[in-house]
C-alpha cells in the first residue's frame, strides 16, 4: 500500500541557510529512512530542530559523520 503524505527534508545550502526539498523515501526502517529521489549523496540535512526552523532560516550546525551516526541507530536484523 503506497502512502499519498509527501515526505520533505531541509537541505543546509552552502550559506548555512535550510530549504525545505521533497524526497520519495524507496525504504523505511525505525531511525532510517532509504531515500530514493530528492536530494544528492553530499548534501547535508538537518536531523534536530526541525520544527524550529523554517525556509531561508540561517543556522548554526554540528556536522556529524554519519559513520559515527549509524553505529547508534536502532537497527534490527532477523
Amino acid at each position: 500500500m503506497k502512502s499519498w503524505k509527501k515526505k520533505y527534508v531541509y537541505v543546509v545550502g552552502k550559506d548555512n541557510k535550510v530549504k525545505s526539498r521533497e524526497i520519495e523515501i524507496a525504504a523505511e526502517m525505525p531511525d532510517i529512512y532509504v531515500i530514493k529521489e530528492g536530494i544528492n549523496e553530499n548534501e547535508r540535512i538537518l536531523l534536530e530542530g526541525i520544527r524550529k526552523v523554517k525556509d531561508n532560516d540561517k543556522i548554526a550546525y554540528r556536522y556529524e559523520d554519519p559513520k559515527s551516526v549509524l553505529p547508534k541507530l536502532n537497527v534490527y536484523v532477523e
